[in-house]
């Protein structure tokens, strides 16, 4: 099996930052227009991008849900959580890129 780095894992992890922010917008987009129009109902993006966000949160997600921190949390411990759990994304697709050479090696 091919060795991980932790620059690989770095790249990764901000890869997953960047982009589940980037959907996150997309998820959120939108509810403005909710607000002000009960009979508005949400695009295609917005909806894809919504299970999207749904998966790249795991794992941290159903912690911070399980622990039901919610509003009473300060900011910072919602960062930390946001920012580990791309950490956790990192590790989990450096080893997945390693084991995926190792494999076309063998």
């Amino acid at each position: 099996m091919a060795k991980i780095s932790p620059s690989q894992v770095l790249g990764f992890s901000a890869l997953h930052l960047i982009v589940t922010m980037v959907v996150l917008f997309f998820a959120l987009g939108g509810f403005s227009e909710a607000m002000d129009d009960p009979n508005w109902t949400r695009s295609l993006v917005g909806r894809i991008a919504d299970v999207l966000v749904q998966i790249l949160a795991a794992p941290m997600m159903l912690v911070w849900v399980g622990l039901e921190l919610g509003h009473k949390s300060p900011d910072s411990l919602e960062w930390t959580f946001f920012l580990f759990n791309s950490v956790i994304w990192g590790v989990g697709l450096a080893y997945l890129r390693a084991w995926l050479l190792g494999r076309r090696d063998a």
